[in-house]
């Protein structure tokens, strides 16, 4: 499940990427964007009790 979450995150990346390349400082995909980087920083297998 957690390589499958990895590529749906790189995908999604990706393709916020290639919108703010067409719409520099689009706030909703930098915001999303950001998103994205504390997903990859937290721990695998979701936060922990």
């Amino acid at each position: 499940m957690l390589t499958k979450d990895a590529g749906v995150a790189g995908e999604a990346r990706h393709h916020l990427e290639l919108l703010l390349r067409q719409y520099p400082g689009d706030r909703a995909a930098v915001q999303l964007l950001a998103q994205l980087e504390h997903v990859d920083q937290a721990p695998p297998g979701g936060p922990q009790r």
